[in-house]
């Protein structure tokens, strides 16, 4: 979720008539902190784990027939029964009775033993332990035994769906399609499964809005006494919405490569203060390569961001823009465990404060964990390393974040999260004083599948913030209440 202002003024500060030359100075450092906070936020609030999707696998139900019974013992002593067994459980796609037949099949004298029931039986093995990638090898080596196997090609082209390789799939079920007496079953299987494949080259538009109350959005510290005549500003509140709206297309290529753009846009208009208003646009464009269990995008970027600030007019003015590159990787270990990792290096460039201009560098791991269909923990440790002109402005962040999601019955789900990080700048500031903070945050959100309008589902969320600081002026906590919504299309 994308909760914090990404670029803010503060109003002023109170100070006494003798340091009022040095109030733009003033203002300016806390505002300089606040915009290097946020951005950080905003690229960790794009890091929320996803679930394994769950791929569509048809079965084809056995035919009447013939049936077999026998014991482990004859098994072993008849290997005419076992070549028999094997051969009618392949034929069914009966996955848990060729698992239990493969170890006695491959026993069975090499004489006797066929390389297209060896593979194909090998192949099911794999697929039903979720190793797509094996599976298409061995269905290969056992359709080159027998290009007229129609369920085998069935099965190759289901695997190389799975297994990311949507081109090849493709070319397997318009093959299957091309063949006479097809069954009407399973043709609607094949279609089902070619629509598919065509709808992974769409585009995708998604797209969300929250209400937006912040009664501290200048992050003003709760002692307004900062000592030595210094004195903070009261905190201002601010009422609006925040929105954002992303496009994201893939072109496939084969054997698991694809090409990619995204258009990735975040903003937030208040009513009450628009110096806060804010957007940023995003647009990315790459390669990557994917299969059933890793996905590694390389992805440069330009982003721009706009801001209104005290802008006389109030309206959205060029701030800031960004080049570099994200590289972004995830991996399937087992179907309970997902680990993913990520880093961005970009360069900043500022229209007014040239002083913040330098290069930033951030990335993190993260791993998720599926408990079961209605509940997940995830924990990711997070990296960013700011250099500016300025050393007071330059800094290193560490964090770390956990959390759980979980289907609680009647409809209702919910997400926890937490986390803590240490933020160290470089050099003594304005204060005369290196600063050091210790970042807190946590966030509950709470919705029901049941109340929806239009396919968009009403998230109520309540996030805490709370910043320790050797510099009085860094110091804040706050926590606020907001309802979100959003939907793909």
């Amino acid at each position: 979720m994308k909760n914090l202002p990404l670029f803010t003024l503060m109003m002023g500060v109170l100070v006494g008539s003798s340091v009022f030359a040095n109030d733009t100075i003033y203002q300016g450092k806390q505002d300089d902190r606040r915009i290097q906070e946020s951005v950080i936020q905003k690229q960790l609030d794009t890091i929320t784990p996803t679930k394994l999707p769950s791929p569509i696998v048809p079965t084809i139900a056995p035919s009447e027939g013939e049936s077999i019974s026998m014991t482990a013992e004859e098994l072993g002593n008849h290997p005419d029964l076992v070549i028999r067994a094997i051969a009618m459980a392949v034929l069914q796609n009966n996955f848990d009775n060729v698992e239990f037949l493969l170890p006695y099949y491959e026993k069975v004298p090499k004489n006797l033993q066929e390389t297209l029931l060896l593979e194909w039986a090998r192949g099911m093995i794999a697929e039903k332990q979720g190793d797509a990638k094996r599976a298409v090898r061995h269905y290969r080596i056992a359709l080159s035994e027998n290009g007229e196997a129609g369920l085998l090609r069935l099965r190759l082209a289901i695997a190389l769906f799975a297994n990311k390789e949507y081109i090849a799939s493709e070319d397997q079920f318009t093959k299957l399609l091309s063949e006479k007496d097809i069954p009407d079953p399973l043709i609607q299987v094949i279609q089902e499964y070619l629509t598919a494949i065509k709808r992974q080259n769409r585009l995708s538009i998604g797209g969300g809005a929250n209400y937006l109350s912040d009664k501290n959005i200048n992050n003003a510290p709760k002692n307004s006494d900062l000592g030595g005549g210094w004195t903070a500003p009261k905190p201002q509140s601010a009422h609006g919405i925040g929105y954002n709206f992303d496009m994201d297309k893939k072109w496939r290529l084969s054997d698991g490569f694809f090409g990619q753009s995204r258009l990735n846009t975040y903003g937030k208009f208040y009513t009450d203060n628009k110096s806060y208003n804010e957007l940023s646009v995003r647009v990315s464009a790459g390669m990557g390569h994917e299969d059933a269990r890793h996905t590694f995008a390389l992805l440069p970027f330009v982003e721009k961001t706009y801001y209104a600030g005290d802008s006389a007019d109030d309206e959205l003015k060029y701030f800031s823009q960004a080049k570099g590159v994200t590289a972004e990787w995830s991996y399937w270990i087992t179907p309970k465990w997902q680990s993913s990792l990520y880093g961005e290096v970009a360069e900043q460039d500022y229209t007014t404060r040239i002083h913040l201009n330098g290069l930033s560098r951030s990335g993190g791991g993260n791993l998720l964990y599926l408990s079961n269909a209605q509940r997940y923990y995830f924990a990711g440790l997070n990296f960013n390393r700011t250099d500016t002109q300025d050393g007071d402005d330059s800094f290193i962040r560490r964090g770390l974040r956990i959390g759980v999601g979980q289907e609680l019955g009647y409809g209702f789900s919910t997400r926890l999260s937490a986390g803590v990080a240490e933020k160290n700048y470089r050099s003594a500031g304005f204060f005369g004083k290196i600063q050091h903070n210790d970042e807190y945050e946590a966030s509950v959100s709470l919705w029901n599948k049941k109340i929806h309008y239009a396919g968009i589902t009403p998230r109520v969320t309540w996030q805490y913030q709370k910043v320790d600081s050797n510099l009085p002026l860094y110091e804040y906590d706050k926590n606020k209440v907001f309802i979100e919504m959003s939907k793909q299309f």
